[in-house]
This record gives C-alpha cells, structure tokens and sequence, in this order.
C-alpha cells in the first residue's frame, strides 16, 4: 500500500512539473515576446534564471503582485519587474498563477467585500438594472475592489517574501543539521572500530 502511494505521489509531482514546464514561457519565448522587445536583451540575462535565495523571493514577491494588481498582462509586467529589480524571472511567472480565469471572480468578489469594509460598508453589491447607469454602477463597485485588489497585492507580495525566505532558510539549517549528525555518527563509529581493534 506504501509502494503505492509513493508512486502516485510520484505521479502527480511528474505531472505538475510537466504543467508547470509546458506553461512557463522559456527565456528565448520572452525574449522574442513583443511586449518585452526593448528590454529583450536584459531577459536573456543567466543571473535572471539562476535558483538563489534573494532573487527566488523577489521573483514570487513580484508575481504575486502583479497577479492581484491586474487581471491580464501579468507575466510581461512581472518580467519587466524582475529585470529592474534582479528578481527570478521563473519564480514571478510561476506565482502569477495564484489568480487565473478560473478563480479571479472570487478574488474579485472578496477585494470588494475586502475594500468596501475598510471605505465604510456603506455600498451594497447589486447587480445593474435597466435603470440603473452602467458606469455609475461600475465606478460605484470599482472603487473598493480597486482598494481591496491593491491591498491583496501589497500582503500576498509581502508575505511570499518573507515565506520563501523563511522556508529557505528552514532548509538550510535542517541539511546543517543532518551533515553534523552524518559527521558525528561517522566519527563515533569510527572511535569505536578504533577502541575495539
């Protein structure tokens, strides 16, 4: 039974790799992308790509904001981000995957109820009736769903970088601790072969 969970935990990490290999786009695809044709030179950059701490979290820090600030035109914007601010172009892309077509009404949904508690509640959602001005009833629901899509914005970036941050540095410490006890037992062993011969 063990055997076989293991292999299907297997399995949904092989697919979600793949996913996740299928649906980033590659440095040469942003590079030849038109969005970002000025700074396509600064894209292809290897310490833009490169797996370190510091630049992992400003990577998911910056695609974390750009996934709540806009509903479309994210990767590009949290590409041009990462190369001003030396974050990891693949961690921003991943992390702008929080909010996709099928989830964005409900983050919608919960920054309005988000903004419109902290501009005083006194909106209530309805849906636009006949006579009801379509664009004083955008305005009235835009304003505090605005608000609260900053806020998610600003909270999700802080809270992505300081978690890649403290789970990095969780890993560090724990391999620290496993190559110390891997050491001691070696010397342990190695004093008692010592002793008994």
């Amino acid at each position: 039974m063990r055997k076989l969970d293991h292999q299907s935990r297997k399995s949904i990490c092989h697919r979600f790799r793949s996913y996740i290999a299928r649906s980033v786009p590659q440095r040469e695809d942003l590079a030849c992308s038109r969005w970002l044709r000025p700074i396509a030179h600064l894209v292809v950059k290897d310490d833009l790509w490169r797996f370190k701490r510091d630049t992992v979290a400003r990577g998911v820090a910056i695609g974390l904001f750009w996934a709540f600030l806009l509903p479309v035109a994210q990767i590009p914007f949290s590409v041009m981000q990462c190369v001003f601010q030396r974050g990891m172009i693949t961690a921003s892309i991943i992390a702008t995957f929080i909010t996709n077509p099928l989830n964005f009404p409900f983050w919608w949904w919960l920054a309005y109820k988000v903004g419109n508690a902290l501009m005083g509640g006194g909106l209530a959602y309805a849906p636009p009736s006949a006579s009801v001005d379509w664009l004083d009833w955008a305005l009235s629901i835009g304003k505090p769903t605005f608000l609260g899509m900053v806020i998610f914005a600003l909270a999700f970036s802080t809270i992505g970088y300081f978690s890649v941050k403290l789970v990095w540095n969780f890993r560090v410490l724990h391999k620290r601790r496993t190559r110390r006890l891997q050491y001691r037992l070696i010397v342990e062993a190695g004093s008692a072969s010592a002793t008994s011969s």
